[in-house]
């Protein structure tokens, strides 16, 4: 613990499970912030691996669930259990820069309700869908300014009385998903002003493979899709990857190459069409793909032409699945 007198101002939140890999150096990077009022707090969700055993060998408040319950359970465990007037929320597999704590926490003392981060374009991790993810991410995190309406908990702060005014983090997701997006819109709902500062860095060291990497954007899409359709229109998300604006058109984009390639099949004049489309579209996007040759080089380019469409096409079929999810409970409640 970093803080003079009976209470903390600010206390650091970072749930865990089986996240040996990662934590130590999250710690380490935490404890070497030049921020110097603040307790950390590490909530095991029933870990497996020798992360409490890690977390013991830091100035850190180590809480432990009795049975696992998910990541939004244990953020808010944590908060409970926090004495700090702002709490900082981070995952356990970023390394967050020196400086990172104060700045998001200074906005805090300004006048706004919360803050939120942005990772570094460049990962822990070198492999192709890590760097693909990462850069994923950043691009469309850094293509918003100032205020925005969702929330992150992967470096984000918020005023402690806030966040308990409002119920936390909502239970109903039992694995990582989109808690921290959905609190975000409530917050915004209730008046509550959150800050992107991109000042605010940490660095990513999470390991992504081609099917956690689609896994994740399928369940990111779906989830995305049923929240987009379940509240207000009217304060419809400005989340750049969950507006469903930019699923449509991703949806639109997968169809085209889907029924071409279908058609290919009965009459190969469709095939040259199909091939046009696969590799012409995505580059529709042509911001994320200068951003990625820039941080991920000429090779994960190339490599993106083929996942891409893919990985557009999982989150596609993500917001499928979420939009039947959506009718099919509304027709149930009537």
């Amino acid at each position: 613990m970093r803080f003079s007198g009976n209470k903390p101002k600010v206390s650091v939140i970072i749930p865990v499970f089986n996240s040996g890999e990662t934590l130590k150096p999250c710690l380490e990077a935490v404890f070497k912030s030049d921020y110097g009022d603040f307790e950390v707090i590490v909530v095991d969700d029933c870990s497996t691996d020798n992360s409490r055993e890690i977390a013991e060998e830091f100035d850190c408040r180590l809480v432990t669930q009795n049975k696992r319950s998910g990541p939004a359970l244990a953020r808010n465990r944590g908060a409970e259990d926090a004495g700090g007037r702002f709490l900082i929320f981070m995952d356990s597999d970023v390394m967050p820069h020196p400086q990172t704590v104060g700045q998001l926490i200074e906005p805090l003392e300004k006048g706004w309700d919360s803050c939120i981060g942005i990772y570094e374009p460049c990962p822990g991790y070198k492999n192709f869908s890590s760097v693909y993810k990462n850069i994923f991410i950043w691009h469309y995190h850094n293509s918003a300014n100032g205020k925005v309406d969702w929330f992150w908990t992967a470096c984000g702060s918020v005023k402690k009385d806030i966040f308990c005014s409002l119920g936390g983090f909502s239970e109903s997701y039992s694995y990582n998903s989109i808690e921290d997006i959905e609190f975000g819109y409530r917050m915004t709902k209730n008046g509550y002003r959150i800050l992107l500062n991109k000042e605010a860095v940490a660095k990513h060291l999470r390991y992504f493979g081609i099917g956690g990497l689609l896994k994740n954007d399928f369940r990111k899409g779906r989830d995305w899709t049923y929240l987009n359709l379940s509240k207000n229109p009217s304060l419809s998300l400005k989340h750049p990857v969950a507006r469903l604006k930019s699923r449509g058109r991703a949806m639109i984009m997968n169809l085209a190459f889907i029924f071409l390639t279908l058609f290919s099949v009965a009459k190969i004049e469709f095939l040259p069409l199909a091939v046009v489309v696969f590799f012409v579209l995505p580059f529709m996007e042509k911001r994320f793909f200068s951003s990625l040759s820039a941080h991920g080089g000429r090779f994960a380019v190339a490599l993106a032409v083929f996942i891409k469409p893919i990985d557009d096409l999982a989150i596609s079929a993500g917001s499928f699945i979420g939009g039947m999810r959506f009718l099919f409970n509304k027709r149930m409640i009537k």
